[in-house]
């Protein structure tokens, strides 16, 4: 064979190399941009809508101490920061709902999940059914430097992106005189928040 034959199926093999490489390196890339979450932003006393929950805040605040009934009594628990109770009703738009969690983000952009050692009442709410509760965070002191951020994570089927409800809190300052207690959940009436 002349060299021009065996230069000519050179370029022909390595053109289908290049070919197959490159096909190759486009399946592993995605198609299609990451699944970001949305946010629903609203203020304390409005209803957020972040499908499938509505979520509606009435207020935080802040304690060194906090104390709640077990079977035995009274129990006392302190943290080494604050304990931080955001008082809030949710329900389902147009599905039962049960939100998978809630988080606080403090102004350094710290995200705190609810705190494990204390049992909060969640129910799933019905849709136009509002179940109010206390969810519970235990922070380091430092955390109430700056304003907070709570953000309720829907459950479900839900389509991507998913959206988050996130209201805006303020500042809370810890009441050092009195324990967070935090109230017991219950369903509403309707109308009510």
């Amino acid at each position: 064979m002349s060299r021009r034959r065996w230069a000519r199926r050179g370029v022909v093999v390595l053109l289908a190399v290049l070919v197959t490489f490159t096909g190759w390196l486009h399946n592993q890339r995605s198609t299609h941009p990451p699944a970001q979450p949305r946010a629903a932003t609203g203020a304390v006393g409005e209803d957020v809508t972040a499908y499938p929950l509505v979520v509606h805040v009435t207020g935080a605040r802040a304690a060194r101490l906090l104390t709640y009934e077990e079977f035995d009594g009274p129990m006392e628990l302190d943290s080494g920061g604050a304990w931080v109770g955001v008082t809030l009703s949710y329900a389902g738009i147009d599905t039962p709902v049960l939100p998978s969690g809630f988080e606080l983000r403090d102004a350094q952009g710290r995200t705190f999940s609810e705190s494990d050692r204390v049992d909060v009442m969640t129910r799933t709410a019905q849709p136009d059914e509002f179940f109010r509760t206390e969810i519970v965070f235990e922070v380091p002191t430092g955390a109430l430097d700056g304003d907070l951020l709570l953000r309720a994570l829907p459950s479900g089927e839900v389509d991507i992106p998913m959206w988050i409800a996130e209201i805006p809190l303020g500042r809370v300052e810890v009441d050092d005189a009195a324990p967070l207690e935090p109230v017991e959940g219950e369903f509403l009436p309707v109308g009510e928040r």
